[in-house]
C-alpha cells in the first residue's frame, strides 16, 4: 500500500462501515468500487474490504450475539462455500482482463443491486420455500467471490422473513463473518502457490485501519438510532448509484 493511497483507504472504510452500520448493507459496494478507483487491484480491493468487514461484523456479532439465528447461518455456509473456487476463478479473469473492466463491471453489480433493492416487492411471511435458502446463498457466494459483493442475495432473502430488525441483522453479519476467513485463506494460497495478485501482506496493513472500522461503526449505529430509516435508505441508495456511475464511467473519461 503507497501512503498515497491511505487517505482513500481511510474514506472508502469510513464511509462504507459507517453506511453498513446504519442501514445494514451496503460495506462492499461501497468500499470496492472506491478502492478500485483509487487505483487497487480487483482482489486487494476485496482483501481490503474482507479484513475491515471481519473487524466490523466480529463487534457487531458480540453485540446482538443472543439474536443470532444459527439454525439458518451454517445451512447457508455450506451452500455458499463450494461456489467459491468458481467465483475465485471468474475474479481472476476480470483482472486479467484490466483495471478498466474491474471498475465496469463493480459498478454495474452495484447499480443493478440498488435497483433490484428498490423496485423488488418482497413480502415478509413466516416460512419460505425451502429452495429460496441454497438459490440466495449460492449466488451470495459466486458474487462474494468473484466481486467482494456478497450481500444482496442475502438481504432480499433476509427481508422476505417476518424477522424482528436485531435478528435480521445478526444473522447478515454472522453470515459474513463466518465466510471471511474462508475467502480470505483461500486468496492468500492463491497468492503462495499459484502467484496470483498479492493480498496477505496488503490484509496485515488492514488492521491499521481498525480505530477507523470502529469509529464508522459506533457514529453509523447512533445516526441509525436518531434519524428516520426510509431517509437513511433514500439517502445510502442514491449514494450508491452515483458510486456505481462513476465507477462505470471513469474508464471512458
Amino acid at each position: 500500500m503507497l501512503w498515497q493511497q491511505v487517505p482513500y483507504v481511510t474514506a472508502a472504510l469510513f464511509l462504507a462501515f459507517t453506511l453498513q452500520s446504519t442501514v445494514g448493507f451496503g460495506g462492499g459496494l461501497v468500499a470496492i468500487p472506491i478502492l478500485l478507483l483509487a487505483g487497487f487491484s480487483l482482489p486487494q480491493a476485496i482483501a481490503i474490504s474482507l479484513v475491515a468487514g471481519f473487524v466490523h461484523t466480529a463487534y457487531n456479532c458480540y453485540r446482538y450475539r443472543e439474536h443470532i439465528p444459527w439454525r439458518f447461518v451454517w445451512p447457508m455456509f455450506l451452500y455458499r462455500a463450494p461456489m467459491l473456487p468458481l467465483g475465485l476463478y471468474l475474479m481472476t479473469l476480470i483482472t486479467e482482463a484490466g483495471q478498466s473492466l474491474a471498475k465496469q463491471i463493480v459498478g454495474a453489480a452495484v447499480g443493478i443491486a440498488v435497483l433490484i433493492q428498490l423496485f423488488a416487492r418482497v413480502q415478509p411471511r413466516d416460512h419460505l420455500h425451502p429452495a429460496l435458502l441454497p438459490l440466495a446463498a449460492s449466488t451470495s457466494g459466486l458474487s462474494a467471490a468473484t466481486i467482494g459483493m456478497g450481500g444482496p442475495p442475502l438481504v432480499l432473502w433476509i427481508m422476505a422473513h417476518d424477522w424482528p430488525a436485531n435478528r435480521s441483522r445478526a444473522c447478515l453479519w454472522t453470515l459474513f463473518i463466518t465466510w471471511i476467513p474462508l475467502q480470505l485463506a483461500a486468496m492468500i494460497a492463491m497468492e503462495t502457490f499459484m502467484h496470483t495478485t498479492p493480498v496477505a501482506a496488503l490484509s496485515a496493513w488492514t488492521l491499521a485501519f481498525i480505530p477507523v472500522i470502529l469509529l464508522a461503526t459506533l457514529f453509523g449505529n447512533a445516526i441509525g438510532k436518531r434519524l428516520n430509516r426510509n431517509r437513511l435508505r433514500f439517502f445510502a441508495y442514491a449514494l450508491l448509484l452515483v458510486i456505481a456511475a462513476v465507477a462505470i464511467t471513469s474508464p471512458l473519461l
